[in-house]
């Protein structure tokens, strides 16, 4: 198979991502809850880091009940798609920096943060 054949096999068999869309839309909705409420900002931010947990076994499920081949391993750009995107954990490290010093500011830092693993995702399915 050449490269455009894989990829085009990957977005029908893992529908373009469509279970970590659904996963990640049901948990910035869990966020916006949090940041609604009456808490102060640190506790708002404590569980934004809790919400952003379930991602991965969020989107399982959903995968699982839209019948998307989670894993794919037949196609070796899904292992690239999750070297991508496990690269990002990486970055988590700087909004548990801004959490104590510019709480204010992390949920801002945590969106560029989703926003960029799912790009990094797409750019190759």
């Amino acid at each position: 198979m050449n490269l455009d054949e894989l990829r085009l096999d990957c977005a029908i068999k893992q529908k373009r991502g469509l279970h970590i869309i659904i996963a990640s839309v049901i948990i910035w909705g869990a966020i916006l809850l949090v940041h609604m409420s009456s808490m102060n900002i640190l506790t708002k931010n404590l569980f934004t880091f809790i919400c952003t947990a379930p991602l991965l076994p969020i989107s399982y499920v959903i995968s699982k009940v839209i019948k998307v081949d989670f894993q794919n391993k037949e196609n070796p750009l899904t292992s690239l798609g999750v070297l991508f995107s496990v690269n990002q954990i990486v970055y988590l490290l700087i909004p548990m920096w801004i959490y104590p010093t510019i709480p204010d500011k992390m949920l801002m830092v945590m969106a560029i943060i989703f926003w960029s693993s799912s790009y990094a995702f797409w750019l190759v399915v």
